[in-house]
């Protein structure tokens, strides 16, 4: 039987009070239905000890954020430090936080293991397998300057895969989390970076297009329009990466008075239902030849599969099959892992500004 508790912070009672209340709450919860909640009120102490297996430590009073772990579940649900907490509630072994940021108010949903209260408080499994376990790294400082002097000029697609798949662990280890999850919390991080520096009043700065056998293009101007495009899908289906980078390519080729076109490809390189990638990729590169580094493509592996041939194939092979330049960029898991999206984004457009001369 699942139970919920919620925490209120307003009062913090006796001590007495607690010791009662832990006593006779087992046997007033017995008949309750899954869906009514036990609540507890004023218990900071619980509260700090459920987030700690989120990775997250409050303050004195349980209302805000004041650190976020690396590698976490709650640093992958998009958690950042100084977050408000405006309600926290645990419902079998999913612990829901509704937090404010500024003017927004978010809700996060972060599995986790009760059993380890009782050992270890990083025992948390994504829900799918978790193989090729990678060692994760201190993080690069990233040169925001330099990335935001390097994207200003483009117009950024980015393609992110949600077929079954992407509910699979990343393999990071004990603090595993799903490929989807990862994804999901780096966006945000590009796009709230993006947002403070004013790069998002441009119209069509940022969209984001979601697919599996279908897709669907959402126009991205902040972190709640982001939130609403992740809430509408889940992951599960086939892949089909052709129609969806066909789409983006033919409305950015067929476009008037174009900004270049830098596209963020997201996926695990599951089996391609659509047509032949490598045809897509030449006929783009050459359609393009004229217009100098008007597209340039940055397909970024998430988790270890067996669709990472057919990754670095894209990456390596376009020339020798007819292409007049190589508009792909790899970036491989285990440094994407190691140093984020956006600094493997500044090193991936650094390196097609050095070859095409720009920089």
């Amino acid at each position: 039987m699942s139970r919920a508790f919620c925490w209120s912070f307003r009062f913090f009672l006796p001590a007495s009070f607690f010791l009662l209340m832990l006593l006779f709450a087992p046997f007033a919860c017995e008949g309750r239905e899954a869906s009514q909640s036990l609540k507890l009120s004023g218990r900071v102490d619980e509260l700090a000890r459920f987030c700690s297996l989120a990775g997250l430590t409050l303050d004195a009073s349980g209302r805000k954020v004041m650190l976020v772990r690396a590698g976490s579940t709650g640093y992958y649900s998009g958690i950042l430090v100084g977050d408000g907490v405006e309600k926290v509630s645990l419902v079998g072994q999913v612990l829901t936080i509704n937090l404010k940021r500024g003017a927004q108010v978010f809700q996060a949903s972060i599995p986790i293991k009760l059993a380890a209260l009782n050992s270890s408080p990083d025992t948390f499994q994504s829900p799918k397998e978790n193989t090729n376990t990678v060692k994760l790294k201190a993080a690069v400082k990233l040169d925001e300057q330099k990335l935001l002097q390097l994207l200003s000029p483009y117009r950024i697609v980015c393609i992110l895969d949600r077929s079954d798949s992407m509910d699979g662990g990343l393999g990071a280890g004990p603090q595993d989390v799903s490929r989807w999850s990862w994804c999901r919390q780096q966006l945000q991080d590009l796009t709230a970076f993006l947002k403070e520096r004013g790069q998002l009043r441009e119209l069509d700065k940022l969209s984001l297009v979601i697919f599996n056998e279908s897709f669907e293009e959402y126009p991205i101007d902040g972190l709640k329009a982001l939130e609403t495009a992740f809430n509408s899908v889940v992951p599960e289906g086939a892949t089909n990466l052709h129609a969806p980078l066909k789409h983006v390519l033919d409305c950015h080729l067929k476009s008037q008075g174009k900004r270049p076109l830098l596209v963020l490809v997201l996926t695990d390189g599951g089996a391609n239902r659509g047509a032949s990638l490598p045809d897509l990729l030449v006929e783009a590169a050459n359609r393009s030849s004229n217009e100098g580094e008007s597209v340039t493509i940055c397909f970024f592996e998430i988790g270890k599969s067996s669709g990472s041939g057919l990754l670095a194939a894209l990456d390596e092979g376009l020339v020798s099959r007819g292409a007049a330049r190589d508009i792909v960029y790899l970036e491989s898991f285990e440094k994407l892992l190691e140093v984020g999206l956006k600094q493997s984004l500044l090193d991936a457009v650094s390196r097609h500004g050095k070859v095409s001369g720009r920089l």
